[in-house]
């Protein structure tokens, strides 16, 4: 895997916003990044620079660490912590991790509109009229009552589909 680097500013909304394709990184910055007086434009509220070789690093010591027969489960909720969940997710995907943990309805849809294929797990348990459409996504749902229950296992029957739950107590 090719290392790349991305320059991430987080916008008034608190999203993280690529903007290195727009931007020459060395002629953003004239020199040194901490002289305010070199840079070409206002510096963005905060940067980060995402070294994808460096995740397949980590990744790789997880999985010496952890044996050869475990599964990991890639927790990349919330935009991958800010630093972009399509990118991250689709780095982990050529590592084969075994599942990606997401926060929401919505990052879910977004990895399936983005072609990943990676098996997805909903971390908290979702609201009754989501499971549905989690059901419909193939994701694996978190479910912490026995109503949420019954009734994803009824929408299941009448999709003709097994849903794949964890149980949180």
């Amino acid at each position: 895997m090719k290392s790349k680097k991305y320059l991430l500013y987080e916008n008034e909304r608190g999203d993280a916003v690529d903007i290195s394709r727009n931007i020459n990184i060395k002629r953003y910055f004239k020199g040194n990044i901490f002289d305010q007086k070199k840079v070409l434009k206002p510096l963005p509220t905060t940067w980060l620079e995402i070294d994808l070789g460096q995740l397949k690093k980590n990744y790789q010591k997880i999985l010496k660490r952890v044996g050869p027969n475990v599964g990991v489960i890639s927790v990349i909720k919330a935009n991958a912590y800010g630093h972009g969940l399509i990118p991250i997710a689709k780095a982990l995907e050529v590592l084969k991790t075994c599942k990606i943990g997401l926060a929401s309805v919505e990052e879910i849809q977004l990895l399936k509109n983005n072609k990943i294929k990676t098996p997805t797990i909903l971390l908290y348990p979702p609201l009754n009229t989501h499971l549905g459409l989690l059901l419909d996504l193939n994701t694996e749902i978190t479910v912490n009552n026995l109503k949420s229950l019954l009734l994803l296992n009824k929408l299941a029957k009448n999709k003709n589909k097994i849903a794949q739950v964890q149980w949180k107590m």
